[in-house]
């Protein structure tokens, strides 16, 4: 092909007259339908990538099936994207786009089950603190303070949700990048604050299950000093435990134990988004 000069609309003629192979080999590998249709685009993406070096001489077919369909590392390029509808090949950035919109459709659907979840947490613990209001002791503290977790989860999960509906992969990366920001901040603060409050909240958590399930107060005998040495001897031990891990991996090069504890505390979905918006502004500077 003469300079690597590419030819959009005869590549795509081509393609439209050939999709059944590249089509077989996403069915032979791709069960799932979305999977299917990610793995086309990646096809043709490098295809696509290829293109320029093409000889015309060859027969396409043989071309496309001679490794250039299945170079794995060259998937990732994502340039192009076969819409089965009208059969059209829309070019340059829709798979990273299409990628990158159910990505953050997933992070929003995290922060509705965080909370959905914080929904029952509140009631479970609003449920034994109101009981008790004549004789508040250790179980009505505890149930407070179960109550007072679930409302937390449910305002984080609501104001998480609200900027992550917001973020257009179409708007310019200032705006994105600014709802992406908010959003990082919200799930740092569910992951360390919230998250990490469970080293100090387990004692009150397992108090409030039991008097739910059994009707039983398993913190009667304990006094108020020991409850206090316990819960609070936990939190310390187990939240600083957690965040020297973290320093300690930074420091040691053990990127992969660090942002598994990352991904813990604000989610692989908040990762996996943010990775794909990131293709999307490559693509849209060029």
């Amino acid at each position: 092909m003469d300079g690597g000069i590419r030819d959009s609309e005869r590549f795509a003629a081509l393609i439209r007259d050939h999709a059944g192979i590249a089509r077989k080999v996403a069915t032979t590998y791709a069960r799932d339908p979305d999977d299917r249709a990610d793995l086309m685009q990646d096809i043709l993406a490098n295809l696509w990538a290829s293109w320029p070096r093409y000889d015309n001489a060859r027969p396409f077919p043989t071309w496309m099936t001679k490794g250039q369909m299945m170079d794995i590392d060259a998937l990732k390029a994502a340039l192009v994207s076969l819409d089965d509808r009208d059969g059209e090949i829309r070019l340059p950035s829709t798979a990273a786009a299409r990628k990158a919109r159910r990505s953050v459709a997933a992070a929003a659907k995290w922060q509705i089950i965080q909370a959905g979840t914080g929904v029952i947490i509140a009631l479970a613990g609003g449920l034994v603190w109101s009981d008790l209001p004549a004789r508040p002791g250790l179980l009505f503290a505890s149930g407070l303070l179960i109550n007072l977790l679930g409302v937390a989860m449910i305002a984080l999960g609501v104001a998480g949700f609200t900027h992550a509906v917001r973020i257009d992969v179409a708007a310019p990366i200032v705006e994105t990048e600014a709802h992406m920001a908010r959003l990082h901040r919200i799930k740092l603060v569910s992951g360390w604050v919230l998250g990490a409050s469970w080293w100090v909240l387990w004692l009150p958590f397992m108090a409030v299950a039991v008097r739910l399930l059994w009707g039983a107060d398993m913190l009667a005998p304990i006094g108020i000093s020991a409850w206090l040495i316990t819960t609070l001897a936990g939190g310390i031990a187990g939240w600083g435990g957690m965040w020297g891990l973290r320093r300690w991996a930074f420091r040691n090069g053990r990127m992969h134990l660090a942002t598994w504890m990352d991904d813990m505390m604000t989610g692989r979905s908040f990762r996996e988004a943010h990775r794909r918006l990131d293709e999307v502004a490559r693509f849209a500077a060029g």
